[in-house]
């Protein structure tokens, strides 16, 4: 199934969310190549890395301020809404002064007024990365995966395209400079923007975000993931390495590669992704020498497109984690953090392999195989998780195979009639005298008129229950279809949702009513019918 955009509002978002993801890693990685040619910082790379920290450090904080309520109701959506157009606007104040700082120091690299610039500029990132991954993480997962694999490579190519251009025609770090925060300008617009309509929506429609739940093992995985890749890209982007960074051809490849596939593959694959970008990364490094005797770079290539394929894993998998938990802009930053000291661990590594290779000749080349040897114990572990989830699966009967209800086991309420069954039908078979007649003799033009009663049958009581106990949309549906007694195979086909993500529906709505089994919200639905009693237990003509 093509999983486009169903409605005006849902485009725009996903529009809004790709141009902004893109022209933010654009605008900071062509930022960051002017400072670093600008201002002499102590440490090159590394400092921008550090600073980096400190910045997201500072936005993790501000998230825990404002993300210390959970999101309830519109009013307090609004006013986180409210503090992150204003943070977003003053980050991009700083970034201005710092900009002012950093080209009046030009000529005195040295100057402290460039390193306060640099660290300035930097302030504007964090909170564009919160926002815009805070608007991802409300888009379904496909959605996020094809929009973030198309703007992070536009990215990619953004980067190099300008930097080759820029060396051709010999232009001045200023203009790389002015062309960076041109795309920064751009991003906190398109920011702003989602902002603004995503508060719009919220005090039209009372909305509240939607969490798929993650286990404990499965969070640990996806934030052991994030982690370790990270590492990997910090080593790989470090600027001192051999192979440090995305060229012109392994960005264009990524890019056009990633066209295709969105274009041809509707429903594109993390996990064959994820294959990908493992092996051109290991095979750019183990083979290295091999790929020498080709007449390019090939090593260089590999590692170019395995390091592009994974930051836009990290992107999407972060998303995953953000979706996930009752705070998402605590988790939007915190994911971000983590994300940010992995780049910085990785590259204090290349410097450190650098340094070494004074005095060990292949410290470089060891250092991408301890890399390599921490990304495989990532691999193992997640596969563990992933296998110990699978048994507990197998061994939960009440998520794997809900037992159905039938109309033998309740005989006087349409509990085990299918969706689309006619309230005529249902009523017919109980006369006035209280014996049962033929249903098949239910005239057909009264039961389109009779439905909406059937569907308030089961959905007045499972709202109540969703309004008391704090039910998410989705897991309001999953509950109206558990009280009729449906089982997983149909819930994946009405909702086009994987098993898996119908199962932690499923237990989300047992933990929250504080029960253990189907018949348990079936009774629950039946009792809160009853106790509300606005309609009787078979709908009336």
């Amino acid at each position: 199934m093509n999983p486009s955009p169903t409605s005006s509002r849902e485009r725009r978002s996903v529009l809004g969310a790709g141009c902004g993801l893109a022209l933010m890693f654009a605008g900071v990685w062509t930022c960051d190549n002017a400072t670093l040619a600008l201002a002499d910082l102590p440490g090159g790379y590394l400092s921008i890395r550090f600073f980096s920290l400190i910045t997201y450090g500072l936005a993790l904080a501000f998230a825990w301020r404002i993300g210390s309520f959970p999101i309830a109701g519109p009013r307090a959506d609004r006013r986180k809404k409210t503090l992150l157009v204003e943070f977003v606007i003053a980050g991009g104040v700083l970034f201005a002064i710092g900009v002012v700082a950093l080209i009046l120091a030009i000529g005195d690299p040295r100057n402290p007024l460039a390193i306060g610039g640099a660290l300035l500029m930097k302030c504007v990132g964090p909170l564009l990365s919160v926002v815009l991954l805070f608007e991802f993480a409300a888009l379904p997962h496909l959605l996020v995966m094809r929009t973030t694999a198309v703007a992070m490579a536009g990215a990619f190519a953004f980067e190099a395209l300008a930097k080759s251009v820029g060396e051709t025609v010999g232009a001045s770090p200023v203009t790389f400079l002015a062309l960076g925060a041109a795309a920064l300008i751009g991003a906190g617009s398109v920011s702003l923007a989602l902002l603004d309509s995503t508060r719009t929506a919220a005090d039209a429609d009372h909305e509240t975000r939607e969490t798929v739940p993650l286990s404990r093992p499965q969070l640990a995985s996806v934030i052991l993931c994030i982690a370790v890749t990270s590492l990997m890209l910090g080593f790989m982007r470090s600027g001192e390495t051999p192979s440090n960074s995305v060229g012109t051809l392994a960005a264009l490849v990524v890019l056009t590669g990633v066209l295709l596939a969105v274009r041809r593959f509707p429903a594109f694959d993390l996990n064959g992704c994820f294959r990908i970008a493992t092996i051109c990364v290991a095979a750019g490094l183990l083979f290295g020498p091999l790929l020498a005797l080709l007449p390019f770079d090939g090593s260089a290539l590999l590692v170019g497109i395995g390091t592009a394929l994974f930051e836009m894993l990290i992107w999407v998998i972060s998303a995953v984690v953000v979706r996930s938990q009752l705070r998402p802009l605590r988790a939007a930053a915190a994911v971000r953090l983590l994300a940010v000291a992995g780049h910085g661990l990785g590259a204090l590594m290349a410097v450190g392999a650098i340094w070494a290779s004074t005095v060990i000749p292949q410290a470089t080349e060891g250092a991408g195989l301890i890399i390599v040897f921490l990304f495989v114990l990532m691999l193992l572990f997640v596969a563990k998780s992933d296998a110990a989830l699978e048994e507990e699966d197998h061994a939960d009967p009440q998520a794997e195979a809900i037992v159905s209800t039938t109309e033998s086991s309740i005989p006087e309420t349409p509990a085990a009639a299918p969706i689309g069954a006619s309230a005529a039908v249902l009523d017919s078979a109980i006369p006035a005298d209280g014996s049962r007649s033929d249903p098949s003799s239910a005239p057909v033009e009264d039961a389109a008129a009779e439905a909406p009663s059937t569907q308030h049958f089961w959905e007045d009581p499972c709202a109540e229950l969703a309004r008391t106990w704090g039910l998410t949309r989705r897991e309001q549906e999953v509950l109206v279809q558990l009280a009729q007694g449906r089982d997983l195979a149909f819930m994946e086909e009405r909702f086009t949702l994987s098993r898996n993500t119908v199962k932690m529906h499923i237990r989300n709505v047992y933990a929250k009513l504080g029960v253990h089994g189907k018949q348990e919200v079936i009774d629950l639905v039946e009792a809160t019918r009853h106790r509300g009693a606005p309609f009787s237990p078979v709908p009336k003509p």
